[in-house]
C-alpha cells in the first residue's frame, strides 16, 4: 500500500501468505528483529508490525499523526539514499543520527554494522526532540 503525502511516500506492508518458502530450502540470512519501539508514545497505538529475516516495519498512529520505524538489513544490493536539503546531523544517545525536516514531518536516519534504521514522523509531533526520545528508547529484542 503506497500513499504519497507532500514530499514523502509512505509504504505499508501486508503479509503475503502466498509466497511461502519451498520445503527443504532455508534462508541464507537468519536474523530476527533487532530493534523495536517498545515504549509506544502516549496517545499512539500500533497499527501494523511486519517482520522478515532482513526487514522490520512498525507503524503507529494517533490523532497527532503517524510514526513509522523501519529496520533494514545492510546488503550489497540495499542502499539507502537520504535526499539533500534541510538536513542536520546530531547525537541521539550514543547514535549519530541524520535528520531531514519538512512541513509537519521529520525523518531520522542512522545505521549500525548490520542495519539501516529509519524513523519517520508526520503530524503535530514531528520534531527532533520527539524523534530523539523514540530513538533513545529503541530496545534490542
Amino acid at each position: 500500500v503506497v500513499m504519497k503525502t507532500s514530499e514523502f511516500i509512505n509504504v505499508n506492508f501486508q503479509k503475503n501468505n502466498s509466497s511461502k518458502q519451498k520445503p527443504g530450502k532455508t534462508s541464507e540470512i537468519n536474523l530476527s528483529v533487532r530493534m523495536k519501539i517498545t515504549n509506544i508514545p502516549v496517545g499512539y497505538a500500533q497499527q501494523e508490525f511486519y517482520s522478515t529475516d532482513n526487514m522490520t516495519v512498525q507503524h503507529l498512529m494517533s490523532d497527532n499523526g503517524t510514526i513509522t520505524y523501519t529496520e533494514s538489513l545492510i546488503t550489497e544490493t540495499a542502499n539507502v539514499n537520504i535526499r539533500n536539503g534541510n538536513q542536520e546531523t546530531d547525537m541521539a544517545g550514543d547514535r549519530l543520527v541524520s535528520y531531514i525536516s519538512g512541513d509537519d514531518s521529520i525523518t531520522a536516519f542512522f545505521c549500525d554494522e548490520e542495519f539501516y534504521h529509519i524513523l519517520e514522523i508526520q503530524g503535530r509531533d514531528a520534531n527532533k526532540n520527539f524523534a530523539n526520545e523514540i530513538i533513545e528508547g529503541l530496545e534490542e529484542q
